[in-house]
């Protein structure tokens, strides 16, 4: 039955892989190809980073990307061998730190912007961070829930 779910929850993370992905291209197309970069242009002595807000975005943008690649990593090593190995957790725990870290440079930056804008621009993309910054607060919890249940496992399998 968990193996169940886990399967469902390797797939969802395929699919925000893939809108990811998507995000990524449209984001590059928009900011570098089409006629809204023009737009955009104008609008860069209003913001405190200038011309290179929407990279950091992307930026942002790609380290939740490789992240959710870790985790699904993580998932497919799970189905692979048992649910409690360590190399399962080590991916957990890389995309936890990743998540945690465009979280906290995501907040610092969005809370620069709403800052510099006098509240116009950067609020919304503020509870994002703080949810990212959560979310891997709590990957890095079940990468350690992972590595006890492996060391119990191993106890338990050497006393038989």
């Amino acid at each position: 039955m968990i193996l169940k779910k886990i399967k469902i929850l390797n797939v969802f993370v395929i699919g925000l892989m893939v809108l990811f992905i998507l995000v990524i291209f449209s984001n590059i197309y928009l900011f570098e190809i089409s006629d809204y970069r023009k737009t955009l242009k104008l609008s860069y002595h209003k913001v405190v980073f200038g011309q290179y807000t929407p990279y950091l975005h992307l930026f942002f943008s790609v380290l939740v990307f490789v992240a959710s690649f870790y985790i699904q990593r993580g998932l497919a090593l799970i189905l692979k061998d048992n649910l409690f190995n360590i190399e399962s957790a080590n991916k957990f725990r890389t995309a936890s730190y990743i998540l945690f870290v465009s979280g906290a440079l995501g907040l610092i930056f969005d809370s620069v912007l709403f800052w510099k804008s006098q509240g116009i621009t950067g609020y919304g993309y503020m509870g994002q961070d703080i949810l990212i910054l959560f979310i891997g607060i709590i990957i890095n919890i079940v990468a350690d829930v992972i590595v006890n249940g492996n060391s119990l496992k191993t106890e338990n399998d050497l006393t038989i």
